[in-house]
C-alpha cells in the first residue's frame, strides 16, 4: 500500500507544476550594470573618468563641448556692459580662478576684453597652464559679432 501512495504522489508531482496556483519558476537574476563613475578632481589635470569601461555618456557631454566665454575686463567695465552668457574673470586673476569655472583643459574657451590686449595676456596664461583650445575674440563688440555669426562657435 505504501508503494501505491508513493506512485500516486510521484505521478501527481508534474501536474502540480502546471496548476494555476503553483508559483512561477524562479527567474535567473539579471546582472546590473556597474554605476557610472566620475573621477574626483585631483590637481585639475583632467576631468576624464578613471574607469572608462563602466562610464556611460551623459547629457553633460553636450555641455562639455559648449564654449566657455570669459570676459577678462574689470568689474566696472563688466557692470557697464557685458555678454549675457559670459563669465567675468579679470585677466590678472585668470590663472587663479579658471579652475572655479572649468578644469577641462580641452574645453573651448573664448576670451574678450575691450580691445583684445588683456584677452591676449589671459590666453597666454591659460595656454601656459595647459588649456588647448583658447581663442582671443578681441574686444567686446568683436566678440558679440563673432558669437552672433557662429551659433556653434569653434576655436
Amino acid at each position: 500500500m505504501t508503494r501505491m501512495w508513493i506512485a500516486i504522489v510521484v505521478a501527481a508531482l508534474p501536474l502540480g507544476a502546471c496548476s494555476k496556483d503553483a508559483p512561477p519558476p524562479a527567474a535567473k537574476p539579471t546582472p546590473t550594470p556597474a554605476p557610472t563613475v566620475e573621477a574626483p578632481a585631483t590637481d585639475g589635470a583632467t576631468d576624464a573618468p578613471t574607469d572608462t569601461a563602466t562610464t556611460k555618456p551623459t547629457a553633460d557631454a553636450a555641455v562639455a563641448t559648449t564654449p566657455l566665454v570669459i570676459d577678462v575686463r574689470t568689474q566696472e567695465e563688466w557692470d557697464t556692459d557685458h555678454i549675457a552668457t559670459a563669465v567675468l574673470i579679470p585677466y590678472d586673476q585668470i590663472g587663479d580662478k579658471i579652475t572655479g569655472v572649468t578644469t577641462d583643459k580641452d574645453k573651448p574657451i573664448f576670451l574678450h576684453c575691450r580691445s583684445g590686449g588683456r584677452a591676449g595676456k589671459a590666453k597666454a596664461t591659460l595656454e601656459a597652464m595647459g588649456y588647448t583650445h583658447v581663442t582671443n575674440l578681441g574686444g567686446l563688440d568683436d566678440a558679440r559679432k563673432y558669437l552672433e555669426a557662429n551659433a556653434t562657435p569653434k576655436p
